[in-house]
């Protein structure tokens, strides 16, 4: 008989768990061991998703090189409604229409995203959940959109018509008069009627600090050096983030108070 076991309550209840008959394929970067499993009819789409994920993975590994010995398992299924939910250490993806390369800019996009919040939302985690849901959500967003686009896995066109999407979105919340006055800390406390706040906003702000590093310092750095920094300070110490460490983090990388 098989068995495992839980280090915890929490690790029990809010995972992903796979029981029965699947197909596995498994990416090792670094100390960190990345199973993709897929249930069910997913299978036919191994030689599509493990290629893909595997690119998403190495891009990960770069950043967050400092990543200690851990395991991420994604569950990918077919269901009637497409959703994602990520853990700690795990993240679960549905899908209802049949993926294939010209649709990857979204379900690509979503599984970068979910894993992408291993480090970032999970590892990296704030005092005030709801006050920093625009950086943990919007800057998970800009890192899975920038991992497609570097791997060659979508285009630069494409890249750029996510940002057009995404930036004016975000414009249209800072002046659409139903979100007058709503900054994108607040935002984060109602999460579904502020989406643009959290996910657009939070991604104009990545993009923007983006820019400015690495206009900075002459492209020797990048949004990647400050994830990077945050990780060591946070992910890997456990210590929860306040809004103030996120400037003192992006001062440090630009060389001046910011």
């Amino acid at each position: 008989a098989s068995a495992y076991v839980a280090e915890n309550h929490d690790s029990l209840i809010n995972n992903s768990i796979v029981v029965g008959r699947h197909v596995d394929y498994t990416v090792q970067e670094g100390n960190f061991t990345f199973i993709l499993a897929l249930l069910g009819s997913m299978e036919s789409s191994k030689d599509l998703l493990a290629p893909t994920l595997q690119r998403v993975v190495r891009t990960y590994g770069r950043i967050f090189n400092q990543t200690p010995r851990s395991r991420y398992l994604m569950t990918v299924f077919y269901a009637d409604e497409a959703d994602a939910e990520a853990f700690s250490n795990s993240a679960a993806f549905t899908e209802r229409d049949p993926l294939t390369k010209n649709n990857l800019i979204r379900w690509g996009n979503t599984l970068a995203h979910e894993l992408f919040h291993s480090w970032n939302g999970h590892a990296i985690r704030a005092e005030d959940y709801a006050a920093s849901q625009w950086f943990a959500e919007g800057f998970t967003e800009y890192f899975a959109n920038l991992a497609l686009v570097q791997q060659g896995l979508i285009s630069e066109d494409l890249f750029i018509r996510k940002m057009e999407n995404n930036l004016g979105l975000y414009l249209y919340f800072k002046s659409a008069p139903a979100f007058d006055g709503i900054t994108l800390k607040q935002a984060g406390s109602k999460k579904g009627l502020y989406r643009l706040g959290v996910y657009d906003g939070g991604w104009a702000v990545a993009f923007c600090l983006d820019v400015l590093i690495r206009d900075e310092t002459q492209g020797r750095k990048s949004l990647a050096d400050f994830m990077r920094l945050m990780y060591a300070r946070f992910g890997l110490t456990a210590k929860q983030y306040r809004y103030e460490d996120l400037i003192t983090a992006a001062g440090e990388i630009l060389g001046h108070d910011i």
